[in-house]
């Protein structure tokens, strides 16, 4: 198998973890959901180190790995709202935030407009997993409960401002094309 391939296999499979991962946290098995969660980040992580060693970046990549992002992070917080280990108002804003994304992204792509994340996004998703780990019921700790929720503040508000960076990226790219006079 060609290597350019395995990234997209990589994304293709954190797709299907998310799913897995909120089956099993159903379930009541949150060992196995947390193992799905690290080999969904861990996968993710693979991805990003090929592409960028081997300069294999594809469109079907780049469709397919904002789209495994945001399931993995709206199946987790979706999780960590049924533990009650975050507010529903919390659960609303972010998966909000990602559909927000979701829908500018098909918009800028269908306008064939390039768009990545750019260190806003990465940073969020830095705090947010961190964030995750800590707050997961696989404890009872205080203090990480604690860090955990400042950390998952953090990514709100980091949140919050990579929406309004990216308004000024998208704003303009998304406004109505004009017919040049003649």
């Amino acid at each position: 198998m060609m290597i350019r391939h395995v990234p997209n296999l990589l994304t293709t499979l954190r797709i299907l973890l998310a799913p897995a991962f909120v089956a099993a946290f159903s379930l009541f098995r949150p060992g196995l959901a947390l193992a799905l969660f690290l080999l969904g980040a861990l996968t993710d992580m693979l991805d990003g180190q090929i592409v960028r060693r081997c300069h294999c970046v594809s469109n079907l990549g780049k469709a397919l790995d904002p789209l495994a992002d945001k399931l993995t992070l709206v199946g987790i917080l979706l999780c960590l709202y049924m533990a009650q280990r975050v507010p529903l108002w919390l659960l609303i804003v972010i998966a909000a935030r990602e559909l927000l994304m979701i829908l500018c992204g098909a918009l800028l792509w269908k306008r064939r407009v390039e768009f990545a994340a750019d260190r806003f996004g990465k940073i969020t998703t830095v705090l947010f997993f961190a964030a995750t780990v800590l707050l997961f019921p696989w404890h009872d700790d205080p203090r990480l409960l604690l860090t955990g929720e400042v950390l998952l503040l953090a990514s709100v508000v980091s949140s919050l401002a990579a929406i309004c960076h990216y308004a000024r990226l998208f704003l303009p790219a998304l406004a109505p094309r004009h017919a040049k006079a003649e």
